[in-house]
């Protein structure tokens, strides 16, 4: 029997043995002071089994239904007295209710389950950054779950201490507060030194709170220094550049689209020269004056050197992507282009050429006359492919005396790997590959979910179990989701790598979740690219334990009657309660008799077992009664498993032998109170709850 069990066995139960109260439960006819108890129940849960205690003794399992109405769950005998009576539910509804019981008398008592409230959880405290100044924006948040699906009656933020608080915000798209829910608040111009925080919630009935954290670290700096935020503003798609503090190069970035935060400096009071330069050789550079103790701030936006330009040029090119289709793929590159010249008329030729990486797959050749600065010379050349692909373009435009090159003017192509062409070009344009799609669309491809897998595979409810599954479409379409389906609930999951071949070779997407029940789980994954969905097969995973080392122990019957010169065989179950393998050492020994006779024994049939978490296992104890055992004689034995793995954790059960000849079951008094005792009565009953949860 496991520790919480021989803890759990109540006094009173031996007291009630003594007095011969325990007939009466089990049904036996009571004396003149006995009267009877009517047990009725209502219940608005759907039907399930149920536990009934008196006081803190487990009198029977029941399956307590649904009703609209009070029935009558049972009537027991019981000797006239208070008591305290329990019904708790498989779904931890509960009612209790206190009844006097007066003798020759029937009374009753109505139990009507309820839930209980459950506490909400806070998970995932964090601020970012740790650490800055006091211009630094600082932004908390904090995970907000509760099991009851209700949403918070506030969120707030302790900031150095209880008194001095902030009420957060959601931040979230998601009403599902059992999944979570982020509540975000954003703080400036805190105090320079060390902070600390904690998170605290209310469902509107109790409370969560999180542990105090560290942070953010809030320093100032020397008085002499000041702060300087380098921003870029790139008119370029999103490339690699350098930035240059002085004369020496800072760090290299990846510079989006746009305006970006690139850097931020604490730099002593004066005069500094920065520069940003993109990879494609656009560049811009500033001198900037750093004041102490302020934030100053400069813009870079990387533009390319002015060329001398030929005649003539192009105004402006742009590049269009069109569905023709309607297959929400591009499938037409149009180049849209305005030429221009200083004279009053020119004739010009303008050419496009397309590429897979250095390879020309094709080509676009046109004579035209331009009108000089009229503005009206606006043309367009529309490309669409053979098969889906990464495209990339290029432009040139020159006077109509240029050179040709012998080849019927198609725009030579200069062979494969050089893009100088043969043509002498006054301007020209590029644009880095595009996905296109060939027109008349062909069907979509369903997207494809792989390598999906749980780690770790076990753990205990404080495990953190990150799922993973990566995504691929061979459309190149991004998902419109992809889902974690664990058990009966449904998690988003999120991007967790960049995919060097982009979504066509699959990108992995991940989440990460905690709390999870003891016992076993099923998972598996959907995703849509918007057009169709796919899912995978449902697996097993993971397993949850209970943390630490835990054994519970139990046997039947707890009585068996034979006769002198036999046997009788108990079963001995064992439970690994813990949250790993464990192996158990098991021993038997007699802790009371009142026979006389010798030739006694107890054997087990298993001198040890070694169990994963979770699992249990069945052996057998055998007692020898010797042939010249008198009527009643009686013995309690004991079985235990100690932990190899916590030498303080064992379990024990006990039962009892008689020898007799008219198949009596019922030990005497004294065997029956050593049995209660020690936990014996009611241990069956919760263990096979166990088992079965």
């Amino acid at each position: 029997m496991n520790s919480r069990y021989a803890q759990g066995s109540s006094f009173l139960l031996a007291l009630m043995l003594a007095a011969g109260l325990l007939p009466a439960v089990l049904g036996e006819e009571g004396g003149s002071e006995n009267g009877y108890l009517e047990i009725w129940v209502e219940s608005d849960f759907d039907d399930q089994w149920g536990d009934l205690y008196i006081g803190d003794d487990f009198i029977d399992e029941y399956w307590v239904e649904y009703s609209g109405e009070a029935y009558l769950l049972d009537n027991l005998s019981l000797d006239a007295g208070d008591y305290v009576v329990t019904l708790e539910l498989d779904n931890d509804a509960s009612s209790q209710e206190e009844v006097t019981v007066v003798a020759n008398h029937t009374s009753d008592v109505l139990l009507y389950p309820v839930l209980e409230n459950h506490a909400p959880t806070l998970h995932e405290a964090w601020v970012d950054p740790q650490e800055g100044s006091s211009e630094t924006e600082f932004t908390f948040e904090v995970y907000y779950r509760d099991a009851d699906n209700d949403a918070p009656e506030w969120v707030k933020l302790r900031l150095d201490n209880a008194e001095n608080y902030f009420h957060m915000e959601k931040d979230d798209e998601s009403d599902d507060y059992t999944e979570g829910v982020w509540y975000r608040h954003s703080l400036h111009e805190l105090e320079e030194g060390e902070h600390t925080y904690q998170y605290i919630a209310s469902d509107g009935d109790v409370m969560a709170e999180t542990e105090w954290q560290e942070g953010p670290a809030v320093d100032n700096g020397d008085e002499s220094y000041g702060w300087l935020k380098v921003w870029s503003i790139n008119d370029f798609d999103e490339q690699w550049g350098w930035l240059q503090l002085g004369d020496d190069i800072h760090d290299e970035y990846e510079v989006p689209h746009g305006e970006y935060l690139l850097e931020e400096f604490e730099l002593e009071e004066g005069w500094y020269w920065l520069e940003l330069e993109l990879e494609n050789e656009a560049w811009d550079g500033r001198e900037v004056y750093v004041e102490a103790g302020e934030t100053s701030g400069v813009e870079l936006r990387p533009e390319h050197e002015e060329e001398e330009r030929g005649d003539p040029w192009f105004r402006f090119v742009e590049l269009e992507l069109l569905d023709t289709d309607e297959d929400d793929h591009a499938d037409t590159a149009r180049i849209w282009f305005n030429g221009d010249t200083e004279y009053e008329e020119l004739e010009a030729w303008v050419m496009l050429r397309v590429w897979q990486g250095d390879h020309k797959v094709g080509h676009m050749f046109e004579d035209l006359v331009l009108h000089g600065e009229s503005g009206e010379d606006t043309y367009y050349f529309d490309w669409s492919p053979d098969e889906a692909g990464e495209y990339a373009f290029d432009l040139s435009i020159g006077p109509e005396d240029g050179d040709d090159g012998g080849d019927g003017g198609d725009g030579g192509d200069g062979g494969d790997g050089d893009r100088s062409g043969d043509r002498e070009a006054t301007d020209w344009w590029e644009h880095e590959a595009v996905a296109l799609h060939p027109p008349g669309g062909g069907e979509n491809q369903v997207p494809e979910l792989r390598d999906g897998h749980v780690s770790p595979v076990e753990g205990t409810p404080e495990t953190a179990f990150t799922f993973s599954v990566i995504y691929s479409d061979a459309d190149g379409d991004a998902p419109h989701y992809v889902k974690l389906r664990l058990d009966d609930a449904k998690h988003v999951m999120s991007r967790d790598s960049d995919g060097d071949g982009g979504f066509g070779e699959g990108v992995r997407y991940a989440v990460a979740v905690d709390g999870l029940a003891v016992g076993s789980h099923t998972y598996s994954f959907l995703a849509s690219d918007g057009k169709q969905a796919v899912d995978t097969d449902w697996r097993d995973g993971p397993a949850v334990y209970f943390g630490g080392y835990g054994v519970a122990v139990s046997m039947e019957p707890l009585v068996r009657a034979v006769a002198p010169g036999s046997i009788a065989n108990f079963s001995v179950t064992v439970l690994n309660t813990g949250g790993q393998e464990d192996t158990f050492d098991l021993t038997s020994q007699i802790i009371y008799t009142n026979s006389s006779a010798d030739g006694w024994s107890l054997t087990l049939s298993e001198e040890s077992v070694t169990l994963d978490a979770g699992d249990f296992t069945t052996i057998i104890a055998t007692v020898t009664v010797p042939a010249d055992a008198a009527e009643q004689d009686t013995i309690v034995f004991a079985v235990s498993a100690a932990s190899r793995g916590d030498s303080t954790v064992a379990g024990q059960t006990v039962a009892s032998v008689i020898a007799t000849e008219d198949g009596s079951f019922l030990p005497g008094p004294s065997a029956a109170i050593v049995i209660a005792a020690l936990g014996g009565t009611g241990v069956v009953a919760s263990f096979r709850r166990r088992l079965r949860d």
